[in-house]
């Protein structure tokens, strides 16, 4: 189940905490997109931005291992099953919905 939840308080550096390998133990993908922008806008702005990555993410929540929107580095970072295809599909569904987000870096398996 896909949680929707905020975290203000400084956590574990991002890269350590990404699963690398799912439950399985097949090798995890995943991408980061930059989503340009995001500080700059006002509370109500950003919450409308967050809206539509939920609505995309749960869409792909049983495939998705972690997914995490940094926006002091206006990044958002997920890890997802391995699956022909899948990391492509959900970035371009993030990009169709928040057109600001932007693939940077990806690790497709």
């Amino acid at each position: 189940m896909l949680k929707k939840s905020v975290h203000q308080e400084p956590a574990i550096p991002l890269w350590k905490r990404v699963p690398t390998r799912t439950d399985a133990g097949e090798l995890a993908s995943d991408f980061i997109m930059i989503l340009s922008g995001i500080k700059q806008l006002g509370l109500t702005q950003k919450q409308l931005v967050y809206d539509k990555l939920y609505q995309v993410l749960k869409t792909y929540a049983a495939d998705i291992l972690l997914a995490e929107v940094n926006t002091h580095m206006n990044i958002l970072w997920i890890s997802h099953k391995p699956r022909p295809g899948l990391g492509t599909e959900i970035a371009t569904m993030v990009h169709h919905h928040v057109p600001q987000a932007k693939l940077i870096s990806e690790r497709f398996v």
